[in-house]
């Protein structure tokens, strides 16, 4: 049995008499939810040798964080200053030549790609429409940052406040919630949608269920992701720089995966991927870049092509990739067991926590 599940596709523009439209409805045949009831822990195995830690001599921790800026407002300083740090990475144009192609796409100038098309292929594509390989490259040895700045108990368990520093996109917050259990946990990266800081991620989307389910669960606190000018204009300045805000987004959830990885008290082969709306769009690409993933639930599904008559962007904006998102987002097809939720996760904490439980088993 099945039912069809409408998903709204908030990037899906087309071409109409008054300019560019937005929204678009697409279908896409799911399976029922199966009724868990999930009170009990799901643990991972020991980890090998009993050292869960992987890629810790990249990782430095330290006790003395302070928190970055304002995290949804206008914190596009290290975004601006990727842009000149990657400025050898990247083939730029001009805005005048963007607009002029993103006008053709949505003036029926795309052909679409249907498929099937091979994961291996696939993630060529993702990876040079989006420009990300610069960033992949050698991240595992890339020193990073983890500086403490708050801890707290929760749940019978610890919050963690941390803020991370990289040398490409600089400093950005997370928050990290360990069960009260004993380890090895599994981990779940958590990327909020826009206008959700990591709190309300936390507060919103189940995170303290799969905390009681025994998931040490790391959540991302996205910069500049309101949909508003400020991300509009960075992401039109990453395009005409040859990059996209997506390849950052991507990045910086991986990033999220190393402080897990490298957490002595999470398992590294146990961790999965959650992504909520805007987190879903970078998430559907993360999991296709790397079969590290020991699980994905993703709850939205975009068209990587968001423009309005007046040009103003959102994040997920790939116009590259934009012909290729009809196999991007068959789900189906990605290695790393995945399930396509209703929007918002409305399931409930037992059913996601179930869901990530059976398949790390």
């Amino acid at each position: 049995m099945s039912r069809l599940l409408l998903v709204l596709v908030l990037s899906g523009c087309v071409a109409g008499g008054s300019g560019f439209g937005t929204g678009e409805r697409v279908e896409r045949e799911t399976p029922d939810p199966v009724p868990v009831d999930r009170t009990a822990d799901c643990p991972p195995p020991p980890c090998p040798d009993g050292d869960c830690a992987v890629g810790a001599a990249s990782v430095v921790w330290t006790d003395d964080g302070a928190r970055p800026c304002d995290v949804l407002g206008d914190c596009d300083a290290d975004y601006r200053a990727f842009l000149a740090l990657a400025a050898d990475e990247g083939e730029p144009t001009t805005v005048d030549a963007l607009r002029a192609y993103i006008s053709g796409l949505f003036d029926g100038g795309t052909d679409y790609v249907e498929g099937p098309v091979g994961a291996d292929e696939l993630r060529d594509v993702v990876i040079e429409t989006t420009n990300v390989g610069f960033l992949l490259d050698g991240i595992e040895g890339r020193t990073l940052i983890i500086a403490e700045v708050e801890r707290s108990p929760r749940g019978g368990g610890t919050q963690v406040e941390y803020t991370l520093s990289d040398p490409w996109v600089g400093d950005f917050g997370a928050l990290l919630l360990l069960p009260a259990a004993a380890p090895p946990y599994a981990g779940v990266v958590a990327h909020p949608g826009h206008w959700e800081d990591a709190v309300e991620h936390r507060d919103l989307r189940h995170a303290d269920a799969l905390l009681d389910a025994g998931f040490a669960v790391a959540i991302l606190d996205p910069r500049a992701h309101e949909a508003d000018r400020v991300e509009s204009d960075l992401t039109e300045a990453m395009l005409v720089a040859g990059h996209t805000f997506m390849a950052v987004r991507v990045y910086e959830t991986l990033l999220l995966r190393r402080l897990l990885a490298a957490h002595p008290d999470v398992h590294p082969e146990r961790i999965a991927l959650q992504g909520h709306s805007g987190g879903s769009s970078s998430g559907n690409l993360a999991v296709r870049l790397d079969d590290g993933w020991a699980a994905y639930a993703s709850d939205f599904l975009t068209e990587y092509l968001y423009a309005t008559p007046e040009w103003e962007y959102v994040d997920e904006t790939v116009p590259e990739l934009h012909a290729w998102f009809p196999v991007v987002n068959d789900l189906d097809t990605v290695a790393t067991p995945t399930r396509l939720f209703e929007y918002g996760f409305p399931e409930g904490g037992d059913e996601l926590a179930g869901f990530f439980c059976d398949a790390l088993d």
